[in-house]
């Protein structure tokens, strides 16, 4: 076997109760591998007085940059003490846990409460779908039923009835198949269904009352598995570009499936964004264009394997040379309409999008706060260029395909005291922060 240090390179250099296994399967240890933004921006700590240029990091081995770059906060004990202090208005009474030790792998809830999954890897989610067999998986079984691994849940109560009737969206970001699978099953097999245990899901939740757990309906008619062959609509500058075109597309409107997906957040129009972030892990690349290393795409085996079925995973070959730029967009999803395309909105830029959280400003325009996942990069602020208009989905849904990007540049010279958390202004008058740089 393998040194644990190859197989798992961030062993030793996490924080808290991550696992270098999470780094292995979430982002194919990014922070082991090459900086991709090698520009001579400013780090964002030197902004805020640490000293510590970005410079020096760049230098410095990539896991000793993130064992630097990451400071201990205050304990959960004092967390919790301080937002008690600050009154957050929550209606919940209960006393808080204790601080939950690394090595402790359960579920602790404070005493007075329950937890109940609402559901699990491989639960139906049609009523011809099978129960999960752990022992006999199948991609038709896989697709049926709900995906692996979710970083983003969103429950929207059904307000028009009786509060016990709401939709489910989730983010399938990536498989575990060390543990998925059973030993007898061929690695082609187990890479198909992790394939389709990607993606969203969007399902339908029932109850009894708000104090019985809420369940999948299986009849519901909006439930939906969003698969590797789901086909999404590119919206905004990019739509149709050279450089979205390939074999299968070659149109460059369209793309197949979604990718590690991230975070998400429910827009003020009722539908569900999602962001791909680390999609460069599922290609392999020549990795020798400027393109290919400012994103991490290189021409090692990826780490799914997927290029060893499909050819568009290796963009080495013929006709798809541009399949991984169909990656790394905020996917907008209508979750109450399952015949509808889901989209990728190109204006809000390609990145390793953590995800999106859209608001409505004072001038009624849609506003998207975004941030990138690689180390190194840049937060953003997308304006639309429509404005919202209540009750008007079919209208609010294109404000996200027209409008300026904005990135962020921090300034700083506020005195570092004074930046405290509480969201008071520094004594200088200001937070020292601009928003600049249209693309």
């Amino acid at each position: 076997m393998a040194p644990l240090r190859e197989l798992l390179p961030m062993a030793g250099h996490v924080r808290g109760k991550r696992s270098p296994v999470t780094c292995a399967l979430k982002c194919d240890n990014a922070c082991t591998k090459a900086i991709c933004n090698t520009s001579s921006n400013s780090y964002f700590r030197d902004i805020v007085g640490a000293q510590l240029s970005r410079r020096a990091v760049l230098g410095a081995s990539a896991a000793g940059a993130l064992a630097i770059a990451v400071t201990t906060g205050p304990s959960p004990t004092t967390r919790a003490a301080a937002a008690a202090a600050a009154g957050t208005g929550s209606s919940l009474d209960f006393t808080a846990i204790d601080p939950v030790q690394h090595e402790v792998d359960k579920f602790i809830v404070p005493e007075g409460y329950s937890w109940h999954p609402v559901v699990r890897w491989g639960d139906p989610l049609f009523p011809d779908a099978p129960k999960f067999d752990p022992e006999n998986q199948s991609v038709e079984s896989q697709r049926r039923q709900f995906g692996y691994n979710n970083d983003f849940l969103e429950i929207q109560v059904d307000e028009n009835g009786d509060g016990n009737r709401a939709l489910l969206f989730a983010n399938q970001e990536y498989t575990n198949d060390a543990i998925m699978y059973p030993d007898s099953m061929d690695k082609a097999t187990q890479r198909a269904i992790s394939r389709d245990a990607h993606g969203l899901t969007v399902a339908e939740l029932v109850r009894t009352n708000e104090k019985t757990p809420w369940k999948v309906d299986v009849n519901g008619a909006n439930n939906r598995r969003f698969l590797i062959d789901t086909e999404y609509e590119f919206t905004g500058p990019a739509a149709g570009s050279d450089l979205l075109r390939t074999r299968d597309y070659p149109n460059g409107d369209k793309a197949q499936g979604t990718l590690g997906n991230c975070s998400g957040g429910l827009t003020p129009w009722g539908t569900l964004v999602s962001g791909e972030e680390n999609f460069n892990s599922y290609f392999k690349a020549q990795g020798t264009s400027a393109a290919d290393k400012r994103y991490g795409l290189s021409n090692e085996a990826s780490a799914n394997g997927w290029e060893e079925d499909l050819q568009r995973f290796d963009t080495n070959n013929s006709g798809y040379a541009n399949e991984a730029n169909r990656f790394g967009w905020i996917v907008e999803v209508d979750p109450r309409d399952p015949e509808s395309t889901p989209l990728k909105h190109t204006n809000l830029g390609r990145l390793k999008h953590e995800g999106a959280n859209i608001t409505i400003a004072d001038s009624g325009q849609a506003v998207a706060y975004m941030g990138d996942d690689e180390k190194f990069d840049y937060l953003y602020k997308f304006v639309s260029k429509g404005k919202y208009i209540e009750g008007d989905l079919p209208h609010n849904m294109t404000l996200l395909t027209e409008g300026d990007l904005f990135v962020a540049k921090f300034t700083g010279n506020s005195p570092k005291g004074e930046i405290d958390g509480s969201g008071d202004v520094p004594a200088d008058g200001e937070f020292d922060a601009a928003g600049s740089g249209r693309g």
